[in-house]
C-alpha cells in the first residue's frame, strides 16, 4: 500500500502580544486556525505558505523557522474525525511585511468568518484547530525553533533520488 498523506505549512504571526488567526463558523460553532494551508504539487513550503496568506488574510509575509510539526493521524482518534487522510502540518514562524494589514479576501472559503488579532491571553478562551496552544505559548516564551533545510538551498548537493 504506498504511504500517503497531506503536507500543509501554517503561520504563526505574533504582533503586540497578539496572534493572526483565521476565524471560521462551521455548524453554528466558531473556531480558528493558524493561517495556512496545503502544499501543491510543485510549491515548496514556503511558495504555499506564502500563497495561502495571500488567499486567506491578503498579505504577504517573510518566513522565519520552524516552530513545531503537528501530526495528524485519523486512524488514531477514538471519536469522529474531520478527514480520513493523515497529515502533516509544518508551523512555521513568520512576520507581516511592511504596510500589510490582514482581512477578509474577497473571496473567502465558504466558512471563513474574519481574520483576527487575538491576545495571546486570550488563547485558552477559544477554540483553535488544531489545539496548538501549548506550543504557540512555548515559542512566544522562548523563541525556540528549528531550521528548514531545503535541498535546492544547497548548491553542492548532489539528489541521492532516482
Amino acid at each position: 500500500m504506498p504511504a500517503f498523506f497531506i503536507v500543509k505549512a501554517k503561520a504563526v504571526i505574533i504582533k503586540n502580544e497578539q496572534i493572526l488567526l483565521i476565524e471560521y463558523s462551521e455548524k453554528n460553532c466558531f473556531h480558528y486556525n493558524l493561517p495556512g494551508g496545503k502544499v501543491e504539487i510543485g510549491e515548496t513550503i514556503d511558495e504555499a505558505l506564502q500563497r495561502e496568506l495571500e488567499e486567506e488574510a491578503s498579505v504577504y509575509i517573510s518566513i522565519g523557522n520552524i516552530i513545531c510539526v503537528y501530526e495528524y493521524t485519523p486512524h488514531k482518534h477514538i471519536e469522529g474525525h474531520a478527514s480520513d487522510i493523515p497529515t502533516i502540518q509544518i508551523i512555521l514562524e513568520a512576520h507581516l511585511k511592511e504596510n500589510q494589514i490582514p482581512k477578509l479576501p474577497q473571496s473567502p472559503d465558504k466558512f471563513q468568518t474574519a481574520v483576527k488579532w487575538v491576545p495571546l491571553a486570550d488563547l485558552d478562551t477559544i477554540v483553535l484547530y488544531p489545539n496548538l496552544k501549548s506550543q504557540i505559548k512555548q515559542y512566544y516564551k522562548q523563541k525556540q525553533v528549528i531550521e528548514l533545510a531545503q535541498d535546492f538551498k544547497f548548491p553542492n548537493q548532489k539528489s541521492l533520488e532516482t
